[in-house]
């Protein structure tokens, strides 16, 4: 069995890094998006049902689901007297989008990439 040099042994080396290095590269572009690139938004205004509040006090989390699973969520403090503005930025695909604190129907909405879809969530309720 020949023995190898330890110039063949570094030479498989920088091959092997070069190699993992382009495999990791390509893993990043992969997981990484840029706005448009099959994403969308969704986004609106969102109160809380909750009569009188202290602004900054107050607030609604409003949820995205698919597939009866949540997949992202953004907590909206109230911060103006009528709803504070919230934005999801999801996959295309169709979503519920809810916001319990609001008291109001959730809203069935299709995303598509590069698009806002507005959904606004302010309860008559005070």
């Amino acid at each position: 069995m020949p023995s190898r040099t330890a110039g063949s042994q570094s030479s498989a080396r920088l091959k092997l890094a070069a190699a993992m290095t382009a495999l990791l590269a390509g893993g990043l572009t992969a997981c990484s998006h840029s706005p448009g690139q099959n994403f969308g938004t969704v986004s609106g205004i969102a109160e809380p049902c909750a009569g009188v509040f202290r602004l900054g006090q107050a607030q609604v989390t409003v949820y995205a689901s698919h597939n009866g699973r949540t997949v992202k969520s953004e907590r909206v403090v109230i911060r103006q007297p009528h709803g504070s503005p919230y934005r999801l930025t999801l996959r295309a695909a169709v979503y519920v989008i809810s916001a319990p604190a609001a008291y109001l129907p959730a809203q069935t909405v299709s995303v598509r990439a590069g698009g806002t879809t507005t959904v606004n969530f302010r309860p008559s309720c005070k």
